[in-house]
């Protein structure tokens, strides 16, 4: 049963919506004329309610349903004839039959018809009458149901025209109001720049005074240190002069002793010589 029924449901997919898509576009077809657009077409498929099924069919399938013959299009059923009243066949009189011999004038072809015959042409004369006033009333009811569907595509193009310069109105005020929203941005951009400027400016100018003033207390520091060692240079310098002028002093009076002592040495050295001297003088004299 399972079985049975998968197969139910695609042969009715394959088979029954195709089959009421092109119904529909058939239907359509009496309705609109040659200049109509594919999209009044969907709009009014839409209105029928079978706007979604469309969206599956291809531009052939659309195409052959809309531009195919009357001829092509199965035929409508024609009314049946209405029934014809039963006339009882008159009898003949062996007497007509005698009379009606290829002899006869040509007069007599023009003889009337016999009552079947008639009533069968009346009946069928109000069968054609019936069948044209049918046929009238269905293109007096397409007329009219092609007027109200132009009725109605004029009145969902007119809605589509309202709703369109709405959307465009819409669009234009978000459209202002964005130009609005980036020129206030934008302001609000060169404000913080100009602030971030000044700001930059700023801490520049006190960057450059803070460097000026680290120079300058370099520079006084650098000169005060340049005093010093030429201070202490100095210092230095008059502190060895002093140094080799004490050694200088103290060279000379020791070789001023040194010769004093030499000196000495020397007079003491002749006075000891010249005792002597004398000592062996008064010696010799006393040997003598």
């Amino acid at each position: 049963m399972a079985l049975q029924d998968s197969r139910f449901q695609q042969a009715y997919k394959t088979h029954l919506l195709p089959e009421q898509r092109r119904e529909v576009l058939r239907a359509l077809r009496e309705v609109l004329d040659p200049s109509t657009t594919l999209g009044e077409v969907i709009d009014a498929a839409e209105a029928l309610g079978w706007g979604e099924p469309f969206g599956e069919m291809n531009l052939a399938e659309i195409a052959e349903a809309l531009l195919e013959s009357p001829t092509q299009a199965e035929p409508a059923p024609e009314p049946a004839p209405a029934p014809e009243p039963e006339v009882e066949p008159e009898a003949v009189v062996p007497e007509q039959l005698s009379l009606d011999t290829p002899a006869a004038d040509e007069d007599d072809e023009e003889e009337i018809e016999p009552p079947k015959v008639a009533k069968k042409k009346a009946a069928k004369k109000v069968a054609k009458k019936k069948v044209t006033k049918k046929v009238a009333k269905k293109k007096a009811s397409k007329k009219v149901a092609k007027k109200k569907a132009a009725k109605k595509v004029t009145k969902k193009k007119a809605a589509k025209k309202v709703t369109k310069k709405k959307a465009a109105k819409k669009v234009a005020k978000k459209k202002a109001a964005k130009k609005v929203a980036k020129k206030k941005a934008a302001k609000k951009v060169t404000k913080k720049k100009a602030a971030k400027k000044v700001t930059k400016k700023k801490v520049a100018k006190k960057k450059t005074a803070a460097k000026k003033k680290t120079a300058a207390k370099k520079k006084t520091a650098a000169k005060k240190k340049t005093a010093t060692k030429k201070k202490t240079a100095t210092k230095k310098k008059t502190a060895a002069k002093k140094k080799t002028a004490a050694k200088k002093k103290t060279a000379t009076k020791k070789k001023a002793a040194k010769k004093k002592t030499a000196t000495k040495k020397k007079a003491a050295k002749k006075k000891t010589a010249t005792k002597k001297k004398a000592a062996k003088k008064k010696t010799t004299k006393r040997k003598r």
